[in-house]
């Protein structure tokens, strides 16, 4: 991840992987751990299917790993626009 910073706001911009997903939310493996409620857009491309966009609430964070070198976190997010990966398809 790496900070972009924006007329005084600072967004995270970097790459995640989705461990899982459903009708109203998704899972994601992050290696920052975003408050609770923070709003997170998350682009998808397939190179037959094309790029989708949706948004999403962060509802928790679980830590999985945290050392010096490298942290990964569980983050649970519930849809709030946009497709799901199985409505894209």
């Amino acid at each position: 991840m790496r900070p972009v910073d924006l007329d005084g706001m600072v967004l995270e911009e970097g790459h995640g992987t989705a461990v899982n997903d459903s009708q109203t939310g998704v899972r994601l493996l992050l290696s920052v751990a975003p408050p609770k409620g923070q709003i997170l857009e998350i682009q998808t491309g397939h190179l037959i299917l094309g790029h989708a966009i949706c948004l999403v609430e962060v509802r928790w964070t679980k830590p999985l790993r945290n050392d010096q070198r490298e942290s990964l976190y569980l983050v649970g997010c519930r849809l709030s626009f946009g497709p799901m990966r199985t409505e894209a398809v």
